[in-house]
This record gives structure tokens, sequence and C-alpha cells, in this order.
């Protein structure tokens, strides 16, 4: 209904317009556009121009086809906007994880290099008490997550 009522209202303000159109040139050079002809004694060089009026409007026939391919672009529209926005969330909740990860990388450097005693679960019920080769792995390591997370 609301497309029939805009088609309504083209076809109410469009108009043919079958204005003659002249150019000419003026005394002093100028090249004027004009829709009367030129006055005597002014033109050098007169010319009638045939401009052609643009196509007619739609038929009311082709009204069905209009709607339809209105309604198409408007779904392909509406299924590229959720595609879009589906992406924008995906997006968000990867650079969310990666947060998360930079942080902890980050919190374990600082364990890393500043604890006096660092202690491992050494998978038997037991721990392990951390040497400077294995600091360093840890710190090596840590350092390394930080580079690939916090960006």
């Amino acid at each position: 209904m609301r497309y029939f009522l805009l088609f309504a209202l083209l076809l109410v303000f469009v108009f043919d317009a079958h204005a003659q159109v002249y150019k000419w040139v003026d005394q002093n050079g100028n090249v004027q556009y004009t829709d009367q002809p030129p006055p005597s004694g002014a033109a050098r060089d007169e010319k009638e121009l045939n401009i052609k009026s643009p196509p007619p409007p739609p038929s009311v026939d082709n009204q069905a086809n209009v709607s339809e391919t209105l309604d198409e672009k408007m779904q392909a529209f509406q299924k590229r906007r959720v595609s879009e926005q589906e992406a924008e969330v995906k997006q968000q909740a990867q650079a969310v994880e990666m947060n998360k990860r930079c942080v902890s990388a980050q919190g374990q450097l600082k364990i890393f290099r500043e604890s006096p005693r660092l202690t491992f679960p050494d998978g038997q019920g037991g721990i392990v008490y951390a040497d400077d080769e294995m600091r360093q792995k840890k710190i090596a390591e840590a350092q390394k997550n930080i580079a690939a997370y916090c960006q």
C-alpha cells in the first residue's frame, strides 16, 4: 500500500517538459542557453538544440514487478545487515578473548620476574621449586604470549 501511494504521488508530480532550448553566442563571445530565441542582431551562431525528455515513469501494470524488486532488494539488504552484525559480534568476542589472554600473560610475567621462590606442581601431588633456568624459560614463554596477544 505504501508503494502504491508513493507511485501515485510520483504520477501527480511528473510532467513532460516540451520546452525548446536555444544555444547562441552573444556579441561579447559568451555562450548563452535560453528557452526563447535570441534577440535579432545579438546572435552570431544560433543553434536549436533537440533535448530529449526523460522516459515516462513505469505504468501501473509494472507496479507489481517494481514492488517485487523492491522487496527482493530489501531482503538482500537485511541479509547483508545481519551478516555484518554477526561479523562485528564475532570480532568483538575475539577482541575480548585476546584481551583476557594478554592480561593473563602479563600477570604470569610479573609473577616469574618478581617472585623469589616459584613452585610448580609435579603432577604426582608434590611441588617442585623452579631454578633459574626454568624461570628464564617461563619468562621467555610469557613474553612470547604477550607479543602474540597484546597488540
